[in-house]
């Protein structure tokens, strides 16, 4: 990363900028196609417009769309949090004041929810490549020719867009996060209940229940709302979101 690296951000979540905007926009810095303010307006859910830009190219964006009345802030990436590494947790269970985490080998760890600093859920896509297998009896011998007909096997590789959903917690004291995925068919327990992902209104009841735990500036847009939303368009943009609130904190933004 270089000292001068800078990223862009949104002031305010609620008010997205149009893609027409951000093209026009482009104009100005060298760094960003106008092709890219597709990719932009998709990721602008989690806060960060862009990173990593040189400083004068993030002033100049930032400019350039303070014309179409779109307020930004442009921040040093050296001075933007950075997330914890995570490790992952199976259950959750809420007991009074208490968090009791389990992982997948039945380790508990019972934290206190005084000791939370943030909590962040929600829906998120990812691209996953699968491979399709199909077979099928070949007939091109002829069904009455002399050759039989043959099994034949095919291997597709493709990618695919799937949808996932996590919770995260961020706490005071070590370990300082920690995190429960559910994604395709597997299973996390909340209340000792069994939640897959299919379960929407067992997600519904964690969101809702998790979103009471903390004033709203230490939650992300999915808890403070209570509702699931639109799902984040990656996990990068569903952290970068976390990244933007911690940076909201830090300044008193």
């Amino acid at each position: 990363m270089n000292i001068e690296d800078s990223s862009l951000l949104l002031k305010d979540l609620d008010r997205p900028i149009p893609r027409e905007v951000l093209e026009e926009a482009s104009v100005s810095v060298p760094s960003i196609a106008r092709a890219d303010a597709a990719r932009i307006e998709e990721h602008q859910q989690g806060g960060i417009l862009v990173s990593h830009l040189p400083r004068p190219e993030a002033l100049a964006f930032q400019r350039a769309l303070a014309k179409s009345g779109h307020d930004t802030e442009v921040v040093a990436d050296r001075d933007m949090p950075k997330l914890h590494d995570s490790r992952q947790v199976q259950r959750i269970e809420l007991r009074g004041e208490s968090l009791v985490l389990t992982d997948g080998m039945g380790r508990e760890r019972l934290r206190a929810v005084a000791d939370l600093v943030f909590l962040a859920a929600g829906f998120h896509h990812k691209v996953e490549g699968r491979t399709h297998v199909e077979s099928h009896f070949d007939f091109s011998g002829g069904v009455t020719g002399e050759e039989a007909p043959k099994w034949v096997t095919t291997r597709e590789y493709r990618e695919e867009e799937v949808s996932l959903f996590r919770v995260d917690f961020f706490f005071w004291s070590e370990p300082n996060r920690l995190h429960a995925p559910l994604a395709g068919e597997t299973v996390v327990f909340f209340q000792n209940k069994a939640l897959r992902l299919r379960d929407r209104d067992g997600i519904a009841e964690v969101i809702r229940s998790l979103g009471g735990l903390l004033p709203p500036q230490r939650l992300n847009s999915v808890l403070a709302s209570r509702t699931a939303g639109a799902p984040f368009p990656s996990l990068a943009s569903y952290e970068n979101e976390i990244r933007w609130r911690f940076h909201r904190l830090k300044t008193g933004a």
